[in-house]
């Protein structure tokens, strides 16, 4: 019997995703997978799933069962409804949750706007389940993550303020969720986009990142489960100004060192920047009382500019050939840095941090 399996980036160029066991304190590469390690994918114990490209109008999924030899069987891949744009996949029991937002083509019925479905993959040909999201669907909307554990089931709402967290308990029967609660998300400027989600049992984690006429930014923003009080923001913003100074002098855009991903292991958040990694003890940040969830509630932030330690975080520097493209946690306190392939001559790698 294997090990819990990961997503790892095959070690060729051909940026394509396998299967990683940990064994000990090294990484054992298992089956190949059907689509890129850069494409949204999901992997639970007894299911794997990622998007593959989009044949018209269509967009696809690749999906297998897990056996517990560690064995792959390829099961015929899922065809959406048209005109989706897959944004995320989560896997919870024997169903692939999806993401995204429809299309708004010329001379059609589909609306446009955020969507989130189900498709159960004990069956061959599986059914769209789609969920009831609250309030109207307007075009600019869309699901940038979903979010999935024992406790909640979580959609992340994007762009187009006010952007919401859509909070789902399971039914005891099996049936699709209903009826979420809606949490109002912080605002941190205009055009913010939200490019991932984390998770743990007492937090979810957003990295967002926005571009202005006043300049551009990316952020961290951290609630407590529960009362979805705000915990801390982690930001690093440059002002319009700023970013042009440094073209006229011919220097790099500081903005290269900004946060582009993030890990969520019960109460540790991990912020991959360039060249470094910021650890963070989130009961350090001990959020005020909140009967009612407010969204402009005041909580520190943390200036990512100024890579100093504080307290609850550290720096953590890494070495030219150690800088990833993806983090996540694969054990208790176990990190995966990985780093993909081009395409033509740098190959993909996978490689263990302790946190």
């Amino acid at each position: 019997m294997h090990a819990s399996p990961f997503l790892v980036p095959a070690a060729d160029p051909s940026g394509r995703a396998r299967l990683g066991y940990l064994v000990g304190d090294l990484i054992e590469y298992g089956a190949w997978l059907g689509f890129d390690f850069s494409r949204p994918g999901a992997i639970s114990a007894d299911y794997v799933a990622g998007l593959l490209t989009a044949r018209a109008t269509r967009a696809r999924v690749f999906r297998a069962r897990l056996e517990m030899d560690g064995s792959l069987i390829r099961q015929p891949d899922l065809v959406l409804p048209p005109h989706l744009k897959v944004c995320a996949l989560a896997l919870h029991g024997p169903y692939l949750y999806v993401g995204g937002a429809f299309a708004w083509p010329r001379r059609s019925a589909v609306r446009a706007g955020a969507a989130g479905g189900r498709l159960d993959l004990r069956k061959e040909q599986p059914q769209w389940e789609p969920l009831v999201l609250p309030g109207p669907s307007e075009p600019g909307k869309a699901l940038d993550d979903v979010l999935a554990d024992d406790q909640n089931l979580v959609l992340v709402d994007n762009i187009v303020f006010p952007k919401y967290l859509f909070v789902y308990s399971w039914p005891t029967d099996g049936s699709l969720p209903a009826d979420p609660q809606i949490v109002e998300l912080p605002f941190s400027r205009v055009y913010e986009h939200i490019e991932k989600g984390q998770m743990s049992t007492g937090y979810v984690a957003l990295l967002s990142t926005s571009a202005g006429m006043d300049g551009m930014g990316a952020y961290v923003s951290v609630l407590r489960r529960g009362d979805w009080a705000p915990v801390a923001v982690f930001a690093y913003e440059q002002t319009r100004s700023e970013i042009w100074d440094q073209e006229l002098t011919g220097e790099s855009p500081a903005l290269d060192e900004r946060p582009f991903d993030i890990a969520l292991q019960e109460h540790q958040l991990v912020v991959a920047c360039m060249g470094a990694l910021l650890c963070v003890d989130l009961r350090s940040f001990p959020s005020p009382p909140a009967p009612v969830p407010d969204a402009e509630a005041d909580c520190p932030e943390v200036d990512l500019r100024s890579r100093t330690p504080f307290p609850g975080g550290h720096w953590h520097i890494l070495a030219p050939h150690e800088q990833p493209e993806r983090i996540r946690f694969v054990a208790p306190g176990g990190l995966l840095l990985a780093s993909m392939g081009d395409g033509s001559r740098a190959s993909g790698r996978a490689w263990l941090q302790s946190v």
